[in-house]
């Protein structure tokens, strides 16, 4: 019975902030804001998959930028009645035929942890990250489409170039409530826009 309470209480609380946050009068100067903060965001999320592709880390702190980077995706969502919803975004990965294939986050960030293939392997962003405007959706929540730049080296155990490819990959945006009737920033799926395989020189 108490579990029960606690929860109703719960609900309650996200509903009241997501009703007060949405109501909210949001200005030029705030949707710059979000913007700057998406870039911030962005920036978070390549640093992360970098520390994870790299092998020569510690595991620790590569599975730590794991568990940071699926933090920045919109993963938990509530239906009308306030029970949760658990979604994962996913991330459009190109193969080397030219082909592109959907992962969950999660399984993508675990892929790239192991990369059997790749003794060492090297992820860098090459441009600077871009975020669109932000607009209100039938929601009530603010969206907005973020881009970034992506290299990817791998190398086999004589550190011998075996893969070289040059991604731009966007990222659906959301600006939302969070429990404290806050707004936050969270990440949905990514998709790649184009990809460009380089020589291996």
């Amino acid at each position: 019975m108490k579990k029960v309470v606690f929860t109703l209480i719960i609900i309650l609380l996200f509903s009241v902030a997501k009703t007060k946050a949405q109501s909210q009068s949001v200005g030029p100067e705030q949707l710059k804001e979000f913007k700057e903060l998406t870039k911030q965001r962005v920036n978070d999320l390549t640093h992360y998959i970098q520390q994870i592709g790299d092998k020569s880390l510690n595991d620790r702190l590569r599975q730590k930028s794991i568990k940071l980077a699926i933090s920045l995706f919109d993963t938990l969502n509530y239906d009308e009645k306030g029970r949760k919803i658990l979604r994962m975004p996913t991330v459009q990965v190109s193969r080397k035929d030219g082909t592109v294939e959907n992962i969950p986050i999660k399984t993508y960030f675990n892929n790239l942890y192991k990369l059997p293939r790749f003794p060492k392997v090297e992820i860098t962003s090459y441009d600077l990250s871009y975020c669109s405007d932000f607009e209100k959706g039938a929601d009530g929540n603010y969206h907005a489409t973020a881009y970034y730049y992506q290299e990817f080296k791998g190398f086999d155990k004589n550190e011998q170039l075996l893969y070289h490819s040059k991604d731009r990959k966007a990222i659906e945006v959301t600006e939302k409530p969070n429990a404290k009737g806050n707004f936050t920033i969270l990440f949905g799926n990514i998709i790649v826009v184009e990809t460009i395989q380089m020589p291996n020189e």
